[in-house]
């Protein structure tokens, strides 16, 4: 396949490649698409608390033969994941119209809760799986649970379908 001065691309016999352009365009969305699953099979590997080794062993269609190594960063040192708190209710300002120091502490704290219906942009909106202070794991609806820093992540207000920022981010 070749390029004329009329910017038409010609199969090499010099007739126009419709079905040759077709088949490549087919190709190209189809290798996008493989290194596509493969970033993200990397990401997920590099993001994952459990062990390595399992997953790669996992990838290679092995995953019962191992269920920890005890030698790799995440066997040896696991993350810690702490546990989910239910958000502070508001403090009403004190009676002379100045806010409490204690809401201001109050709005520092974790905003996440489990289940709760969240918008990441490029992968839309999902639900909250796990958060600590700095991250979040969201489920899509495509079956995908993918961990973000939490500053990448709004939170969708009920009813409304309107992302906004949780306050303990803003800033």
């Amino acid at each position: 396949m070749r390029r004329n001065r009329a910017r038409r691309y010609l199969c090499s016999d010099g007739t126009p490649g419709s079905d040759v352009l077709a088949t490549a365009l087919q190709r190209y969305d189809e290798l996008a698409k493989r290194d596509g699953e493969a970033l993200q099979q990397m990401i997920d590997y590099a993001q994952t608390g459990g062990c390595r080794w399992h997953t790669i062993l996992e990838h290679f269609g092995y995953a019962g033969e191992v269920d920890q190594c005890g030698t790799c960063d995440n066997c040896r040192n696991p993350p810690h994941v702490e546990p989910f708190r239910e958000p502070a209710k508001a403090i009403a300002p004190a009676q002379d119209g100045m806010t409490n120091a204690v809401s201001s502490t109050r709005d520092r704290q974790p905003g996440f809760t489990r289940g709760q219906r969240v918008r990441v942009r490029k992968y839309g909106t999902g639900q909250v799986t796990f958060a600590t202070t700095d991250q979040v794991a969201v489920l899509f609806p495509d079956g995908t649970t993918r961990t973000f820093l939490a500053r990448f992540v709004k939170a969708v207000e009920a009813g409304h379908g309107v992302p906004h920022q949780p306050a303990h981010l803003s800033g």
